[in-house]
């Protein structure tokens, strides 16, 4: 359960425009996703405010965040009108959750801020240039770039190779957390899954018999052929006719990998794509 660090009353979760938020329903706060703020009209300071509160110091959290519990850093971000005061917002740096006390929410979304340092107050300015290096972001490509998700990149990492990944469908995060340990547990399951389909690769039909899930029989070895075949791979030359295992499976040998089902898809048919449907159990399966 999400609870309000004000009031501690549950938060419900609201749709928006820019994302899912969950607000206390009695004081009226709100805990915003950080990239949800991206698309807000000051959505270029979301960049700033992440390096602001990676960058706070202990005494500046105080607050536990309604997510996960953990202190959240409190920055100084944008200028409010009649305010000589900036707007203080809450940051978690472990779930990347925003929390906006009552009426905060409507200072950041109504703020006229538009990417000049000159418009910040003077206390959030200070704040930024206290930053180190590393943490200050500094403007690595054209100001005329349209997607602002492009704009900044922190200081002294390479824009080329880890943005084009993007562009590959791969995943990439934008500002992440520091990494205070090797992901030893990533690296060895990844280096597993490629040793292992390698091995695999030049032997795939029997190791797929041997530990590929079959839906049939999935309770063999104890159901361990759910967790091996997330293991095994395809054969690089899949369409070759009349495989080995056809036998094997109780299939004729005329049975070729491009026929429309094998013992793998549960019904016991042995009915090829050119044959008739008529002694099938399922004829969803040689349809």
């Amino acid at each position: 359960m999400f609870a309000c660090p004000n009031c501690r009353t549950r938060l419900a979760k609201q749709p928006s425009a820019e994302g899912p938020r969950w607000v206390c329903t009695a004081c009226g706060g709100r805990a915003v996703h950080l990239p949800s703020l991206r698309a807000t009209r000051p959505g270029s300071f979301v960049r700033r405010l992440w390096a602001l509160a990676r960058s706070a110091p202990p005494a500046e959290r105080k607050r536990a965040c309604p997510i996960c519990d953990n202190l959240m850093a409190t920055v100084p971000t944008l200028a409010v009108p009649g305010s000589t005061e900036p707007l203080r917002l809450d940051v978690c740096v472990s779930c990347q959750f925003v929390w906006f006390d009552p009426t905060e929410h409507e200072a950041w979304v109504s703020s006229s801020w538009s990417s000049s340092e000159e418009q910040l107050p003077a206390e959030t300015r200070a704040a930024l240039a206290r930053l180190p290096p590393t943490a200050a972001p500094v403007l690595a490509v054209d100001s005329d770039v349209s997607d602002r998700f492009f704009r900044l990149v922190p200081r002294g990492e390479e824009f080329e190779w880890k943005y084009l990944l993007c562009f590959l469908g791969l995943p990439v995060e934008v500002d992440p957390p520091p990494v205070h340990h090797p992901p030893w547990s990533t690296w060895t399951l990844a280096a597993l899954v490629t040793a292992v389909s390698l091995f695999t690769m030049a032997r795939v039909e029997p190791a797929a018999l041997a530990w590929g899930l079959i839906p049939a029989e999935r309770w063999r070895y104890g159901g361990l052929t759910l967790v091996t075949s997330f293991f095994l791979h395809a054969d690089p030359f899949p369409c070759h006719a009349s495989p080995s295992w056809a036998p094997a499976a109780g299939l004729p040998e005329s049975f070729s990998t491009m026929d429309c089902c094998f013992r793998a898809a549960g019904c016991g048919c042995s009915a090829s794509r050119s044959s008739s449907t008529s002694g099938c159990r399922e004829p969803w399966c040689c349809g």
